[in-house]
């Protein structure tokens, strides 16, 4: 589908007297759109979406009174009114079958779009895939700094720190086989939210022991 952006409808003509919110939206198409400005929105509203199909930077408009205004161009000649509402139509079904939600963020849409045969702007989807591509950068750079590994030496010393804590702490004591202290270390991680094994508390345990130096173990 190819959204044609002809001259603007002139009032006047006969039977072509057109409604006071029509010539609104052609004084906006008249308008320059800034497409990169757009690309960059977190979300747009569906009228907004709409609007912007056809170079038109919509500000505010609800999709109750936007439909209105659509449903003004149902029964027009106008070759760019008939494209508009059957575009409209196509997103208000998708907004009905609850397909696109009300606020869109603008990559879903142009996706949405593509499968659907609606034209987008080139300068918009330009700007659009510029800013999701920078966003998905900025999360992999953020993924790959919460999930980078611990290195050896943090590691063995949050391991020293457990196993030091149980000692002081919870009277662990390495010698014996069976250590009361593992359950009170169990029921106070419990208390915290924190759901843990008793194999796997006395292996962390172990671990940091056997990086304490043998003259600290007495």
């Amino acid at each position: 589908m190819t959204n044609k952006l002809p001259d603007p409808i002139r009032p006047g003509r006969a039977g072509g007297v057109i409604s006071s919110p029509i010539n609104k939206l052609e004084e906006k198409k008249r308008e320059p759109c800034d497409f990169e400005h757009w690309g960059k929105m977190a979300t747009w509203t569906l009228p907004q979406a709409h609007g912007l199909c056809f170079g038109i930077a919509l500000v505010q408009a609800g999709i109750y009174e936007h439909n209105k205004l659509i449903k003004l161009m149902a029964h027009s000649k106008q070759p760019y009114q008939q494209e508009m509402f059957k575009v409209w139509s196509l997103i208000k079904n998708a907004y009905d079958s609850i397909i696109l939600p009300d606020r869109v963020k603008p990559i879903f849409f142009i996706q949405w779009a593509d499968t659907h045969g609606v034209a987008i702007p080139k300068e918009l989807r330009a700007s659009v895939e510029e800013t999701e591509h920078k966003r998905r950068e900025t999360l992999d750079e953020a993924k790959d700094s919460t999930q980078k590994p611990l290195h050896t030496t943090e590691r063995e010393t949050l391991l020293k720190i457990i196993a030091g804590l149980a000692i002081a702490a919870y009277r662990y004591d390495p010698k014996k086989g069976k250590n009361e202290a593992i359950i009170e270390i169990k029921q106070d991680l419990r208390k915290l939210g924190v759901s843990m094994s008793d194999d796997t508390i006395r292996k962390k345990i172990q671990e940091g022991i056997e990086l304490i130096p043998q003259s600290q173990d007495a």
